[in-house]
Parts: structure tokens; C-alpha cells; sequence
């Protein structure tokens, strides 16, 4: 999402300083519950991050069996199967499914990331990603 903004023009900040203002860039958006507010929309990027918070509230709407939730690591490195499962889970049709897997709209300006910013942000969600693993009942390589 940081570069995405950034590609978009809309992030002046550095990624580290943008992760650690999100919240006094947010306040005033979260306070009046505000999810269009353009704050929101393009600086909400640890907040988008914390999966567990979104989840409960789908499944206090809906039945839990009625999600299917993959790591995106999945879909990278086993497309088809990854997508065949989504088909099973749906309850399409599989035979005869061949899909074009070729990727598209990846960002092109990805630069590599600090190691302080990695290690920030992997201290910054540990608590989160506990709980969001506690809830699917399964750990995923982040």
C-alpha cells in the first residue's frame, strides 16, 4: 500500500516515518468513523494490516464456513492450485478450468525495504498476527 501511495504521489513521508505518524494522520478520520475521509483511504497502512480486527467483524456477520482464507503466499507459489481450491471452496466447476496466470498490476516501484523497517513492522504486528492465528486456527510464514 506504501507504494502504491507513493507511486500515486499522495506519501511525501519516508516509509518508516509514514508507518510511525499513521495513527496522528488517522485520529481525526477514526474518531468520526470516517472510512472515505482521503486520510483514510491512502494512509491506513498498518491499520489495513491488522486482519484479525476485519475478520471478527465479518464472522459476527456471517458463518465462518462461509470464508476461505489464503496467504497470498499461497496463490504466488502454487497459482493453480490455489485457485482450483477457491473454485472447490465456491463449488464451481474445476474440469477443464484453464486459466491464465500470467501477473498483472504488480507495482513497479518497489524498492527493497531497511531491515529497521522490516524489523519494526514484524514487532509492530507479532501481537497482531497471534491473535489473527489464534482465530483461523493455523500460522502463516509472517
Amino acid at each position: 500500500h506504501y507504494f502504491l501511495e507513493q507511486r500515486r504521489q499522495t506519501e511525501p513521508l519516508a516509509m518508516m516515518a509514514a508507518f510511525q505518524q499513521e495513527e496522528g494522520r488517522l485520529a481525526a478520520c477514526l474518531a468520526a468513523h470516517d472510512y472515505k475521509d482521503p486520510a483514510w483511504h491512502c494512509h491506513s497502512y498498518l491499520a489495513r494490516g491488522r486482519y484479525h480486527e476485519q475478520l471478527v467483524r465479518f464472522f459476527d456477520l456471517f458463518p465462518r464456513e462461509q470464508f476461505l482464507i489464503l496467504p497470498s503466499e499461497q496463490l504466488f507459489a502454487q497459482p493453480l492450485a490455489t485457485v482450483t481450491r477457491c473454485l472447490q471452496f465456491l463449488g464451481l466447476p474445476v474440469d477443464g478450468f484453464s486459466p491464465s496466470l500470467e501477473v498483472v498490476n504488480s507495482g513497479s516501484n518497489k524498492s527493497p525495504v531497511a531491515p529497521e523497517v522490516t524489523a519494526y513492522l514484524t514487532d509492530y504486528f507479532a501481537p497482531h498476527n497471534e491473535k489473527l492465528w489464534d482465530l483461523l486456527g493455523e500460522r502463516y510464514p509472517w
